[in-house]
């Protein structure tokens, strides 16, 4: 039959290349972790996303304790690891109930922190809390689709 790139009955789908030179090593070579230096939030939230990827009810008692151990050393780590549990269950909804779980078996487990709030008079300091980052979460996310239904139900009327 006609001559086509190889790869015919018994015949190699390549060709051997026999002068070929080794690849040189460079100074300024491309380094994806190079430029990038990881804070300590970047630390934290990455570990915590490696737990919670491998997050099952089999292996659940072992995991939840990892999550429960991070060290969580400000509140924006905090606020950080309920976003990322919050995401999963919304991404993932068929664990949604084992991130509930988890939330309630680690709730009581975080530290907690004192930040400053000049909205709270003398008192001035509130306390963050796990369970007060969720619940603020939820309550944004719900006011998030408040605001997505009324922009969609302006759309729809003005139609």
């Amino acid at each position: 039959g006609p001559a086509r790139g190889g790869g015919g009955r018994g015949q190699p789908g390549y060709a051997l290349i026999s002068n070929y030179k080794p690849l040189e090593h460079t100074d300024n070579a491309f380094d994806p972790g190079k430029n990038r230096t990881q804070t300590a939030y970047d630390k934290v939230m990455k570990e915590a996303r490696s737990i919670l990827n491998k997050l099952t009810m089999t292996n659940f008692a072992k995991l939840s304790d990892s999550i429960a151990m991070l060290e969580i050393k400000e509140t924006d780590e905090l606020r950080g690891l309920v976003g990322i549990i919050f995401d999963k269950a919304l991404e993932e909804g068929h664990f949604c109930q084992m991130y509930a779980l988890l939330c309630n078996t680690i709730k009581d487990r975080m530290k907690e922190f004192q930040e400053d709030n000049p909205d709270l008079g003398e008192t001035k300091i509130k306390k963050v809390t796990f369970k007060r980052c969720l619940l603020n979460k939820c309550q944004e996310e719900f006011e998030r689709a408040d605001r997505y239904d009324e922009a969609t139900d302006a759309e729809v009327a003005g139609m």
